[in-house]
């Protein structure tokens, strides 16, 4: 499991918000595509699914320029960025798939102002990029909406169908205090339900390449 926590498609600069809340990634993040590469490389997948694209919702500090989702520069980049995860990722004959980015509700900053990341308009267009780097390799990659299963009300919820989904740093797909039986939630039978058949055609079509 090669899995990086608090990594985007973005490999650069800091990230947060204007004018004083930046950070860097996580230390890993910074090199997270070599990482994966290797990785892919090493196992050789016949589909790899990818959840990124959060941290990406978030303003970025680049060679001292803020950037952010709306920003033709910044978008170009990050469909590039997309782009190239998905080459890195294909030289084995991986059938590359992009999932989408759920809906958000993160904890304010601390001064109280709510992070320009949750605004609806940048939720609908970082998932418009994903699916516009999907478009550039057809044959090579898809896009699968994750949001009916973990968001089906289209805004976040902590709870689906009667039990924890979401909290302020993710999702939840099992939860738990008790690491010898972590049980799956709602959301996370629901979500392998819909996916798992999905991804099931797409390694016979990767059989068939």
């Amino acid at each position: 499991n090669s899995t990086l926590q608090g990594c985007g498609y973005i490999e650069t600069g800091l990230v947060g918000a204007p004018p004083s809340s930046w950070a860097n990634f996580n230390s890993p993040c910074y090199t997270g595509f070599a990482t994966w590469k290797a990785a892919a490389a090493k196992f050789r997948p016949q589909v790899v699914l990818v959840e990124m694209g959060w941290w990406d919702s978030m303003d970025h500090l680049i060679d001292g320029q803020d950037m952010y989702l709306g920003e033709t520069s910044f978008d170009t980049m990050l469909v590039r960025q997309m782009v190239a995860l998905i080459d890195e990722m294909d030289t084995g004959g991986a059938r590359v798939v992009l999932l989408s980015v759920p809906w958000m509700l993160p904890q304010p900053w601390p001064d109280g102002v709510e992070m320009p990341a949750v605004l609806s308009y940048r939720h609908h267009l970082i998932n418009a990029l994903l699916q516009q780097a999907v478009a550039e390799r057809p044959g090579k990659a898809s896009y699968f909406d994750i949001g009916p299963y973990v968001t089906p009300a289209r805004h976040f919820e902590p709870d689906v169908g009667g039990s924890i989904c979401r909290t302020s740093d993710g999702i939840h797909l099992y939860w738990g205090t008790n690491v010898f039986h972590v049980p799956q939630t709602y959301c996370g039978a629901a979500l392998q339900a819909g996916l798992l058949p999905w991804i099931r055609l797409l390694v016979g079509k990767v059989k068939a390449r």
